[in-house]
């Protein structure tokens, strides 16, 4: 591909901020609406969830069987006899939709040079690399063009957020607040107003030394879940998850919150 972009996902604290749900909405908002060529990798250990939002629990939760031949896993064993290149990666892809692909699998003893192997033959082919790297150590060896932070509502997870913020070495960079409630007293004009007190007192810290990345508090998107979209996720199979609601949706001439936001979060991450 003439133009790619590594897409990194945080989180700020565990199990709280849905950084599975963003990232796989994000990716099939811009593999259904967008038409982009669409590769999510999930390097969390922990993260079930991750699976389940493509696999389901039910009757296509039978998929998962396949994880030990398929995806990073595959990958891993086929790497010992033969490098990894653009095609394999493809191979071992599991297929969603028409533009939409997942790595599944990662391990804990996967290296650094392996990971990288597979996301440099990665770039060659997909539009977007989705990663999530909320349970990665070592996620400041790798390069991204964008990179997102996961917060939930609660003050000490927002305040943790900022630590966050400044890792890593990447371009561009804003928040999505998961499963948003506009009535939380942590709502995204309160969030703003911590997020630029704890930049102020950052700075003071930093004593004018020029920080890894430009933090702006009005880069904070709020993701605002519907009912609609749970019911997608929990009787997904391999052409589920939210790709009909956002079709259904896209369709409407009053657009619900979550694609204008998925809408607004995408235009900003294009900005050149």
């Amino acid at each position: 591909m003439d133009k790619h972009r590594r897409i990194s996902f945080f989180s700020s604290s565990k199990g709280k901020c849905s950084v599975s749900a963003n990232m796989c909405l994000l990716a099939t908002y811009l593999s259904t609406i967008k038409e982009k060529k669409v590769l999510v990798i999930s390097l969390n250990s922990d993260d079930s969830c991750f699976d389940e939002l493509y696999f389901g629990t039910g009757e296509a939760g039978k998929n998962c069987a396949l994880l030990n031949n398929i995806g990073l896993i595959g990958l891993k064993r086929i790497c010992e006899i033969r490098s990894i290149d653009s095609e394999l990666v493809e191979k071992y892809a599991v297929k969603i939709n028409k533009l939409l692909y997942i790595l599944p699998g990662y391990e804990k003893d996967m290296q650094n040079q392996f990971i990288d192997s597979v996301l440099k033959a990665a770039d060659e082919v997909y539009e977007y690399i989705l990663i999530d790297f909320s349970g990665y150590e070592n996620n400041d060896k790798f390069e991204s063009l964008f990179s997102f932070v996961c917060i939930s509502q609660e003050e000490n997870v927002i305040k943790n957020g900022l630590d966050i913020f400044n890792t890593g070495d990447r371009r561009k960079k804003a928040f999505i607040v998961g499963r948003y409630d506009s009535k939380s007293v942590y709502n995204v004009s309160n969030i703003r107003k911590i997020m630029k007190s704890l930049i102020k007192e950052n700075k003071e810290k930093s004593k004018g030394e020029e920080l890894k990345s430009e933090i702006c508090a009005e880069h904070i998107f709020p993701i605002s879940y519907e009912t609609s979209i749970f019911d997608y996720i929990s009787s997904c199979n391999t052409e589920g998850l939210s790709k009909h609601f956002l079709l259904i949706n896209s369709e409407k001439k009053k657009k619900s919150k979550v694609l204008s936001e998925l809408e607004a979060l995408t235009d900003y991450m294009e900005e050149e």
